[in-house]
């Protein structure tokens, strides 16, 4: 159901992007696809051209921060936490950035490990309020998915067709316009008459 979301946004943008990471077993374990805005992920390439780091900064409420993040004791900043307990600020949005990057020996990947430090991807989840780690993790595969339409030499993020045909529909809302002033002009002509 989520892919079409992205479509929309190759088509319109020439990038769309996916996250697709575990279900929380709550409803059921298996994957979860959601598509993500673009305006809230950034990504970079491998020295081949293949995306293999990603930043998202985006927004959740105080009460989903607390779903989502309660496996893990005093993960959250306090202010998270009080306004998850208030009825009246548990939809008070607050800001998070995850960040999936290649693990490097340096980080501590260890291939024979069995829990995510053995895992090719880190996985890190930052609370912007309180500047705050609340999860590490990790991921045996890229866990976003970026589809580009068509990619230019030196380019990150893709063209995309609207992007491509822009200046003919610059053109033709142009003529539109002329013809929409002649038909008001033929319907309500001008009149030359005396005071």
């Amino acid at each position: 159901s989520q892919q079409h979301e992205v479509w929309m946004g190759l088509g319109a943008f020439g990038t769309g992007a996916m996250l697709v990471d575990p279900m929380d077993k709550r409803w059921g374990g298996g994957l979860r696809y959601q598509a993500v805005h673009l305006g809230e992920v950034y990504f970079l390439e491998n020295h081949q051209g293949i995306i293999d780091t990603a930043l998202r900064k985006f927004e959740m409420t105080a009460r989903q921060a607390v779903q989502r993040f309660n496996q893990e004791k005093d993960a959250l900043p306090e202010e998270i936490k009080t306004a998850a307990m208030d009825s009246n600020k548990a939809e008070t949005k607050f800001w998070f950035i995850h960040c999936v990057k290649p693990r490097s020996e340096m980080e501590g990947y260890d291939k024979d490990r069995r829990d995510y430090r053995g895992m090719q991807f880190g996985s890190y989840y930052v609370s912007v309020t309180g500047q705050k780690l609340v999860r590490e993790g990790g991921h045996n595969t890229f866990p976003y998915p970026i589809s580009r339409y068509v990619v230019g030499p030196g380019e990150l993020y893709g063209r995309s067709p609207a992007m491509l045909c822009l200046p003919a529909i610059k053109v033709l809302n142009e003529q539109k316009k002329t013809l929409l002033k002649q038909g008001h002009r033929a319907v309500d002509p001008v009149l030359l008459a005396y005071d």
